[in-house]
C-alpha cells in the first residue's frame, strides 16, 4: 500500500499541497511578531492554534479566521483577519507541520514557536483516518502503523520529529515551548499560563491582573464543540485521548512501544506517556 504523495527538500507532503505554497513555506522568513504553532499532523492543530489566538487577541478571533490550514499548504494565501501575512505588523498566528529541520527561523529573532506533542498511538490511528480521506491510502490501519513507524507517511517519522522539537525546547527557551495534548485535555488552564508566558509579561498580567475571567473565556471558547460550531465548512473529528485501543491490535502497541525505546530512551519522551500507552 502506498500513499498518493509528493516530496519537497526531503520531505513527503499530501499530494494536494500546492508546490508554490511548499516553497513558499520553506522560504518563509519569520517575524519577531510571529507565534508559530508547531504540531505534527492530528496533534491538535486547530485547537492549539484557537487558544494562543484566544490569548493574543483578548479572547475573541477575528472575525474571519476560519482557523484556516497550515503554512505549507496555503503559501503565500495563508490569511489571518483576510491580510496575507506579509503585510501583517502585529502578532500573526501561523500554523506548521514542518519538522524542525525545515522550520522557518531566523538567528536573534523574538519569534515563538509552540510545539504541541501527543500519545504516538492516537496519532497513528487519526492520521490513518485522515490519509484514508485525503491520500486515498487504501490498506488497514495495520498496514497502515508499519509505514508510518518506517517514516513513510506525509511529514515523515513522527519520533525523529519530537524528539528534534523536545531536544530543541531547551536550546530556545525564551521561544520555544512544548506542550503535551493530553496534559492540555485533563487541565488546560495552566497551559494557557504557561503560552502566555511564553509571550510575554503583558499576557500574563491580562489573565492574572486586568482581565481575569479572560482565561474562563478562553476556556470555554476553546472545547472542540465551540470551535466545530464556529468553523463553517472545516471538518474537525472528535479527538477522544486512548481511542487507538479501539483500532491497534497488541502486535501494533508492541511495534510503537518498540520504536519508543528505541527512539526516546534517555530523552523524558518515553515517560510522558506511560498511562495512556498502555494495552489494556
Amino acid at each position: 500500500m502506498a500513499f498518493i504523495s509528493k516530496t519537497n527538500s526531503g520531505l513527503k507532503f499530501p499530494i494536494f499541497y500546492p508546490d508554490e505554497s511548499i516553497d513558499y513555506a520553506l522560504r518563509y522568513e519569520p517575524k519577531n511578531t510571529d507565534i508559530f504553532v508547531i504540531t505534527y499532523p492530528k496533534c491538535g492543530t486547530q485547537w492549539c492554534r484557537q487558544i494562543v489566538s484566544l490569548i493574543v487577541n483578548n479572547g475573541v478571533r477575528y472575525a474571519n479566521d476560519r482557523l484556516l490550514d497550515v503554512l505549507e499548504y496555503s503559501g503565500q494565501e495563508y490569511r489571518y483577519d483576510n491580510l496575507v501575512i506579509d503585510r501583517l505588523t502585529t502578532s500573526t498566528v501561523v500554523s506548521t507541520h514542518l519538522p524542525i529541520q525545515l522550520l522557518p527561523y531566523t538567528c536573534g529573532s523574538d519569534t515563538k514557536y509552540i510545539c504541541v506533542l501527543r500519545n504516538p498511538k492516537d496519532v497513528v490511528v487519526a492520521y490513518y483516518h485522515q490519509l484514508c480521506d485525503q491520500c486515498m491510502f487504501a490498506g488497514t490501519v495495520h498496514e497502515f502503523v508499519d509505514l508510518w513507524l518506517d517514516g513513510r507517511a506525509p511529514y515523515g517519522d513522527y519520533f525523529e520529529y519530537c524528539r528534534l522539537y523536545w531536544q530543541q525546547q531547551y536550546v530556545w527557551p525564551t521561544n520555544m515551548l512544548c506542550l503535551i495534548y493530553e496534559h492540555m485535555t485533563y487541565n488546560l488552564r495552566p497551559y494557557i499560563m504557561k503560552i502566555a508566558e511564553l509571550l510575554g509579561d503583558s499576557y500574563v498580567n491580562r489573565l492574572t491582573t486586568s482581565e481575569p475571567a479572560l482565561i474562563d473565556t478562553i476556556i470555554e471558547k476553546s472545547t472542540t464543540g465551540y470551535i466545530r460550531h464556529t468553523l463553517s465548512g472545516m471538518r474537525l473529528r472528535k479527538s477522544i485521548v486512548g481511542h487507538w485501543r479501539t483500532h491497534l491490535n497488541q502486535t501494533d502497541s508492541y511495534a510503537i512501544d518498540k520504536k519508543v525505546d528505541e527512539v526516546w530512551t534517555g530523552t523524558g519522551l518515553e515517560r510522558l506517556w506511560e498511562r495512556e500507552m498502555k494495552f489494556l
